[in-house]
Formats: structure tokens, C-alpha cells, sequence
């Protein structure tokens, strides 16, 4: 799944105005039974706003690998996810939660926290020096309230909850069938580890840091070989 077109529906969502509790993206949900039951009427709508940019990048998977790769269950029976609590603690099932936003990237699910925890959830589509953007549904903007609307917050912002890593190469089974020729940008804010083999347990000999551009040789779930013996996880390159 390419994550630009993912972040590139949501920022085209801007501007879209709904109902507390009513919204294109619940009643597109329902259509495809995404959850356990119907959500249109029934709660707010955040995090099927996000769900719903997942959904119709689907291309040539099944929504059943969809939800797979934003840590929901692929049976839409056993799938409660459209509340921001129990899709965070999907992602941290998964073993992917990201607690430190200097570890968070574009098309992140951002989970936002209050005085009682979890209660809101957005898509990151950039980040700078300052901080990290974020498209939100269900929220108030320009003014108007129940809203998908782009917003800003600070690395230090203590609405800043923790992170959903989507696992984007979960059903790409086959490598680049020409690697060599693509080049790539490390999309992470600090640096990158290289390691020997294709695994975070494998010993780390190094560290690309956030910009710099690479050529791989050869993927492996979800690894690029970028030199001999060396390779980095592919979730945080971004082709160009």
C-alpha cells in the first residue's frame, strides 16, 4: 500500500463538513461492513475518517488485508476499532505503537490524549523542524464545528499521545523488479539504524540520518538491502 495516496486523500478530505455523529466516511464504513456493526448515527467519527483513506487505497487488496495493515482484524465481526481507545491498543497489540514523536512519520494514525486519556485520532501528512501536521475528522475547523480539518502541533505538545505504525508491506510479497534504479529519502527525524541482516534483532553496524538519500539492492519483508551486509527497515524510505 503507498502511503502518499493514503495522505493525499486525506488532505483532499479538508474543508469537508459533517454531522456529530454522521459523516460519508461512517456510511462508506458501513457499505463494506468495516466494523462490527454500524457506526453511522452511532458514535463520532475521527478515526473512521482515517480509516476511510485506508479503505479506498485498497488497489488490488481486500479490505480484509486493509484493516490487517492498520492492525485492525481482518473478520470486520471482531473489529471494534472505530473508537480512538480501542484502535490504539490495536496498534500496541500489534507491536506497533510508537510512543516518541521524534520516531513518528507521515501517515502515522496521531492519537490525541486529555486529562481522562486517548479521546481523538488523526493522520500525520508532513512534519518539519517545528513539529508534525495532521489531518483530523470529527474536529472543529475554520470555525465550523464536526469538520475534517488540517491542523499543527508542536514535538513538545502535550496533546500528543503516542503513534499507530500502519505495516504498509505486509502483502508485498514481491521485491522491487528494479531496485537499483530508484533512489530513496530516509524519512525520519533523527537517524535510521542499519543493520547485518533483515531483522531489529540482527546487530546494528550504523546509522543514516533523516534526508539522506539511498539506493537498495534487494527488498526482504519489509527490509532494503542498501550496501553489502547492510539493510534498513522500509517503513521509514520514501521514494522520490
Amino acid at each position: 500500500m503507498d502511503y502518499r495516496q493514503v495522505v493525499q486523500t486525506a488532505l483532499n478530505e479538508v474543508g469537508y463538513q459533517g454531522e456529530e455523529k454522521s459523516s460519508k466516511y461512517q456510511k462508506f464504513l458501513d457499505s463494506i461492513q468495516w466494523y462490527n456493526g454500524a457506526k453511522n448515527g452511532a458514535c463520532t467519527w475521527c478515526t473512521s475518517m482515517v480509516d476511510y483513506c485506508f479503505a479506498i487505497n485498497n488497489g488490488n487488496l481486500t479490505y480484509e488485508q486493509v484493516r490487517q495493515i492498520v492492525c485492525e482484524p481482518a473478520d470486520h465481526r471482531y473489529n471494534t476499532g472505530a473508537g480512538a481507545v480501542q484502535h490504539a491498543q490495536m496498534f500496541k497489540d500489534a507491536g506497533q505503537w510508537i510512543s516518541k514523536v521524534s520516531q513518528s512519520t507521515t501517515g502515522d494514525y496521531v492519537f490525541f490524549k486529555n486529562d481522562s486519556g486517548i479521546y481523538h485520532v488523526g493522520l500525520i501528512v508532513n512534519w518539519d523542524s517545528k513539529g508534525i501536521y495532521t489531518v483530523e475528522g470529527s474536529t472543529t475547523y475554520n470555525g465550523k464545528p464536526h469538520s475534517t480539518g488540517k491542523k499543527f502541533y508542536s514535538y513538545s505538545s502535550p496533546k500528543l499521545a503516542g503513534f499507530g505504525r500502519p505495516r504498509w508491506f505486509m502483502f508485498d510479497t514481491q521485491p522491487d523488479p528494479d531496485p537499483v534504479e530508484k533512489k530513496y529519502r530516509v524519512n525520519v527525524k533523527d537517524f535510521l539504524a542499519v543493520r547485518t541482516k533483515p531483522s531489529t534483532d540482527a546487530t546494528k553496524v550504523g546509522e543514516l540520518y533523516g534526508g539522506a538519500i539511498v539506493s537498495i539492492s534487494e527488498t526482504s519483508g519489509g527490509w532494503a538491502r542498501i550496501t553489502g551486509d547492510s539493510w534498513v527497515s522500509m517503513k521509514y524510505l520514501v521514494l522520490i
